[in-house]
């Protein structure tokens, strides 16, 4: 049981890592700001890739973008369903 769970931390610890690594690298290569969020068994583990204390923006904020054009884009984990692709519209 004990290594069970040991291999399934160390997955989960790479796993971050690698989500990490990858965000960091699409900022780069893009030019986006990228900002991400993780919460496991209470704690909170928060990615910025820019130290602007207006970003990122809050949910209140991203809500009212909705007034604006190009609507923001929400993804949930229904989204990536299997039997479904998932297209995300192309942002200039």
């Amino acid at each position: 049981m004990s290594r069970i769970r040991n291999r399934k931390g160390e997955n989960s610890r790479r796993r971050k890592r690698t989500l990490i690594k990858k965000a960091h690298e699409y900022g780069e290569l893009s030019g986006a700001d990228i900002a991400f969020f993780i919460y496991k068994s209470g704690h909170w583990f928060t990615y910025r890739s820019t130290n602007r204390q207006s970003f990122p923006p809050s949910w209140d904020e991203i809500v009212s973008f909705q007034m604006s054009y190009p609507l923001p884009v929400n993804l949930l984990p229904q989204d990536f369903n299997v039997k479904s692709k998932l297209v995300l519209p192309c942002a200039k």
